[in-house]
């Protein structure tokens, strides 16, 4: 049986997971909804180890590997600090594409505090666009761990910024001629500019603290599958089950225009640049008030369920179950290309 585009399913990746043995200083191990793993160094001190290539894109693949990456780290309660990348380039790429991507790649990393250390570089037989793959490794306090796992029953769930970021930007320059004609210039350029948001690295930090206090119990950030997936993948790590209220999902104008344009569900959009938190009832308002105070837009989007096959999506009021998403609304890009 052949394999879906894009992230391996739940039930292929347990499959493969299910080969690995860890040693006891793994605090974090791979799985469902853990992006990064986690290793222990002292009783205060862990080492956070993360790994994303970027492929979806072939606009700023340098800014979208750090982040990507720095993401994984943050979400987990670390701070991302220093990276390896091996770049794969085409055939008929240059030296001005090499020389663009690795300025890309050190401005940005740059911009967060964090290393380029090492890699690996080569063009490759075989492949239409440069790809990159990254690892991402930083330092965590263990009092402030908060990976997708550790979230709790009758959690709620808050989410920062809007749902699609990252996919609205990937669309606009992928698909710049056909958007601009369907939804004009200001609004293609408002889309491409949502690469600044991709971040999410103030949020965790402000999410983390509150983890001591046990207000925030875990976070995630919805990559490939959007809020669907990432909510389903925050629940499973932890044995929960999840109802997303669908009418309370933030989405900025300008990705609904988009996903209407070229026939995306919103929900199912890479979401880069979101951070999903799981939280205590009580802590929401405290959560909310410090991600306000440094500028990031946040909202209450579900809660988690205690039984694991419960998987909801309600609109108007009505519960549908729904399943993993079978790939990322941005793969359809690229479909016959």
């Amino acid at each position: 049986m052949g394999l879906e585009v894009g992230k391996l399913r739940p039930e292929e990746l347990s499959r493969v997971l299910s080969q690995i043995s860890l040693p006891n200083d793994v605090l974090v191990p791979p799985g469902i909804g853990l992006d990064a793993a986690v290793v222990k160094l002292t009783d205060k001190l862990a080492l956070v180890i993360a790994s994303d290539p970027i492929t979806a894109t072939t606009q700023r693949i340098g800014y979208y590997a750090v982040h990507v990456n720095a993401n994984d780290i943050a979400s987990v309660g670390g701070d991302p600090k220093w990276m390896t990348v091996d770049l794969l380039l085409p055939e008929s790429a240059d030296e001005r594409l090499l020389d663009e991507i690795m300025s890309d790649l050190t401005e940005t990393l740059r911009d967060i505090g964090a290393s380029l250390v090492g890699g690996h570089t080569e063009v490759t037989p075989g492949i239409d666009r440069p790809i990159i793959g990254a690892t991402m490794v930083g330092t965590a306090k263990v009092d402030e761990l908060m990976p997708a796992s550790n979230a709790r029953a009758d959690d709620l769930v808050v989410l920062t910024k809007w749902a699609g970021l990252e996919g609205t930007s990937i669309a606009a320059n992928e698909k710049e001629k056909y958007l601009r004609e369907r939804i004009g210039e200001e609004a293609l350029r408002e889309a491409k500019s949502l690469i600044k948001y991709i971040s999410v690295l103030p949020e965790a930090r402000e999410a983390r603290k509150l983890v001591p206090l046990g207000i925030v119990h875990a976070s995630h950030d919805p990559t490939e599958g959007g809020i669907l997936g990432g909510i389903y993948e925050l629940a499973d790590a932890s044995g929960l089950g999840f109802e997303l209220w669908a009418d309370e999902v933030p989405l900025l104008p300008v990705t609904s225009m988009i996903c209407q344009a070229l026939d995306l569900d919103p929900l199912k959009l890479i979401s880069s640049g979101a951070l999903l938190i799981s939280i205590s009832e009580e802590g929401v308002d405290l959560l909310v008030s410090s991600l306000k105070r440094i500028g990031v837009h946040s909202k209450v989007i579900g809660r988690l369920l205690p039984d694991p096959s419960k998987h909801y999506v309600v609109r108007s009021g009505k519960h549908f179950e729904i399943e993993y998403p079978k790939k990322d609304e941005i793969w359809k890009l690229f479909e016959g290309n």
